[in-house]
């Protein structure tokens, strides 16, 4: 039998002791190459976290944001992310506006600098004990020269004028970004006055399957 245990697989190999003859387990010990699985002690239930919350543990998952108080009719938040050469980065993303907003995602964005234009966003690991850092760049307000690709073309329905509500758009199944490659997430507020906006960008990194 074998079992994928983060990016590797590995023979599964277990034993299992009868506690009395009513067939309930005692001790479960399993172990996967030289990773020992957890099992409860009280329900006797293998114990088992999501891939994107395995990754949290490892102190490879990041985040990066940006928010405007009051971002003007017609105007953009924009935020660049610039993805290393040797990992993947496993994206997924949420957008904010506080009225009707347009929620664009583009790829092979070109900016005026030819890394990281605009000004520098904190890439902040989300295991707040890990040293390990993102090997992405992320900035804020940018200077396009070409768009790129479109990847998402949304909206946000949430309301025009003295009316509006507000709403958020998330992009929740991950997206693996090109290595080497750059990224622009823009939000635009089409609610008729200035309204708030704000972008957040969560992502985990791994190496290319």
């Amino acid at each position: 039998m074998a079992l994928l245990v983060g990016q590797k697989t590995a023979a599964l190999s277990f034993s299992v002791t009868m506690a009395n003859d009513q067939g309930s387990i005692g001790d479960v010990n399993l172990q996967v190459g030289d990773v020992d699985l957890l099992v409860g002690p009280l329900e006797n239930a293998l114990v088992a976290i999501s891939f994107p919350h395995y990754e949290i543990h490892l102190g490879t998952t990041f985040n990066a944001s940006y928010k405007i108080l009051a971002l003007a009719n017609a105007a953009s938040l924009d935020i660049i992310l610039m993805t290393g050469a040797d990992k993947e980065a496993h994206l997924t993303a949420r957008f904010v506006c506080g009225g009707d907003a347009e929620v664009l995602i583009y790829e092979d964005t070109t900016t005026q600098a030819p890394l990281n234009d605009g000004t520098a966003l904190a890439e902040v690991n989300l295991h707040r004990g890990s040293a390990v850092a993102s090997t992405l760049v992320a900035t804020h307000t940018p200077t396009i020269n070409a768009l790129g690709t479109l990847l998402i073309d949304g909206a946000i329905g949430g309301g025009t004028g003295g009316n509006a509500a507000g709403g958020a758009i998330r992009i929740g199944t991950e997206r693996i970004l090109a290595v080497s490659t750059k990224y622009l997430f823009r939000l635009t507020n089409r609610s008729g006055g200035a309204k708030i906006g704000s972008i957040v960008l969560e992502w985990y990194e791994a190496d290319p399957v």
